[in-house]
């Protein structure tokens, strides 16, 4: 019995012919899983597993738009005044921390806590709201929208990206999964049971396919196995980079592999490396979800540091120099002519140029890269679990004038993944 093409029963030869049958058929289900009116009968059997509330009835949505942000909000006093007494402020008329019960937690500014409050009394006064997104027109005063839940509406707000109130809006309710398996991997995938049959190797395309089919029909947990997989190949090809003595050459190879995948990517610009340490402080940027069984508290950051100034003359542009675990960066201020304070920044390096800063302004900076050099990594912005991903250079210049950062402390020592 050969193992390329081993003698299968006369059933299996026959089964083989009718499994031609079953791809058809599983061609027609991916087509009316996603196809538009086609969609509908796929969404009504998805919902038996939510309750019989899909068919088309007049909801009160709360629908989350990625093409709308919390900027186009003018009534900003209003909203700002929902925030409930005892708020934790963190920075003067900056940073919060909102919690909702024992699930969510989150560190955001006021501006955008204040929706997120909102759309919590909305919700909490009207027991029938629902959160929805992508809303398809099937025929006019008809959509058909899919469900999101409480935590993820949350999320969409705490990105900066807006929603619109549709009451009494005829619609169909998807409940069903929008998780599918990895495009790029199924693309990969589906080549080989053709490469198989084309080699005359039936048996094993035919096996071959149904682990692919098999992988579509359970995709959530094929996904999981996915992310894992790719986690663990780019921790593993961080780890290599990092070895690389030379810090060009690091930045380098992050930047290309970069390139195959935003998993490669490196953001610790403090020592260009991917690295595990034990750390008690952290620098935490906002907008970010926490894990409150963590952090034992959070505190705004106090500029301590004095602007490392070449220049003092007049209105002159300043040379500010400053450094940052050996390297050195350099900045040329700007300032107006109405009076000394400068009116842009222009980090050569780097070259970003931000405008409207202060000394103040200028103050908070460097006080952030002293405890970048201090930490040795950059601020964080996505805490998961033991996983942490730091902020880029610009991402710091981008968020001085809101004060963007604190000072956190764990209860306890935690080893973090940074990169």
């Amino acid at each position: 019995m050969s193992f390329l093409r081993p003698n299968v029963s006369e059933k299996f030869q026959t089964l083989q012919s009718f499994f031609l049958w079953f791809q058809m058929a599983y061609s027609v289900w991916q087509f009316m899983r996603t196809a538009k009116f086609f969609r509908l009968p796929y969404v009504m059997v998805s919902s038996v597993w939510n309750g019989i509330d899909s068919w088309i009835k007049t909801r009160n949505l709360i629908m989350m738009r990625d093409d709308l942000g919390l900027d186009n909000f003018h009534d900003q006093d209003s909203l700002l005044s929902k925030l409930p007494e005892g708020t934790k402020t963190l920075d003067v008329g900056t940073n919060v921390e909102v919690s909702f019960g024992g699930s969510y937690k989150c560190l955001t500014s006021r501006h955008r806590a204040a929706h997120m409050m909102q759309l919590r009394q909305f919700k909490n006064t009207n027991r029938q709201l629902q959160f929805g997104r992508d809303d398809d027109l099937l025929w006019p005063k008809a959509h058909l929208i899919r469900s999101v839940s409480f935590e993820h509406a949350m999320d969409h707000v705490l990105a900066g990206k807006g929603y619109d109130i549709s009451l009494a809006t005829a619609s169909f309710f998807d409940y069903s999964s929008k998780q599918v398996v990895n495009q790029n991997f199924v693309r990969f995938a589906s080549i080989w049971p053709l490469i198989l049959q084309a080699r005359s190797y039936d048996f094993w395309s035919v096996i071959f396919s149904i682990v692919i089919i098999l992988m579509d029909l359970f995709s959530y947990w094929a996904n999981k196995v996915w992310k894992f997989v790719q986690y663990w190949i780019s921790r593993l090809v961080k780890w290599m980079i990092s070895q690389v003595p030379s810090r060009e050459r690091r930045i380098f190879l992050f930047t290309f592999m970069a390139t195959i995948s935003t998993w490669f990517y490196c953001q610790n610009f403090v020592t260009e490396e991917a690295s595990s340490k034990v750390v008690r402080q952290v620098l935490l940027a906002t907008h970010i979800r926490l894990d409150k069984h963590k952090i034992s508290r959070l505190e705004p950051i106090i500029c301590t540091k004095e602007v490392p100034r070449k220049d003092r003359s007049g209105n002159s542009a300043q040379n500010i120099t400053f450094e940052i675990h050996g390297v050195e960066f350099a900045a040329k201020v700007e300032p107006a002519l109405s009076d000394r304070e400068p009116s842009s920044v222009f980090f050569r390096k780097q070259n970003i140029k931000e405008g409207n800063w202060t000394m103040a302004d200028m103050a908070y900076f460097i006080q952030v890269c002293d405890y970048c050099d201090r930490f040795k990594f950059s601020p964080i912005k996505l805490l998961d679990g033991n996983n942490a991903k730091c902020c880029s250079f610009a991402e710091i210049v981008k968020g001085v004038k809101t004060r963007n950062f604190v000072l956190c402390e764990f209860r306890t020592a935690q080893k973090l993944f940074i990169t």
